[in-house]
């Protein structure tokens, strides 16, 4: 199973940043949450979803889509 910390914390901060700077200050709150959801949905695929290899033997549409498992650490 692959560690993907590592790119779930970039799509945050890329995410975060985004709406900080340039979304979270502008007039219409409402316009930009719409926007800004469709961005991060971009953002997620392209930052994480897109870097996961699929290992197994298929062609075209046969390959199913990546899985992503969460597993809670012990602290």
């Amino acid at each position: 199973m692959r560690d993907i910390t590592n790119l779930m914390n970039a799509y945050r901060e890329c995410s975060r940043n985004l709406w900080n700077v340039y979304f979270s200050s502008r007039d219409n709150v409402g316009g930009s949450l719409d926007a800004f959801g469709r961005l991060r949905d971009l953002l997620f695929t392209a930052l994480v979803v897109d870097e996961l290899f699929y290992e197994g033997s298929a062609e075209g549409k046969d390959i199913p889509p990546p899985a992503i498992r969460v597993v809670p650490e012990r602290r």
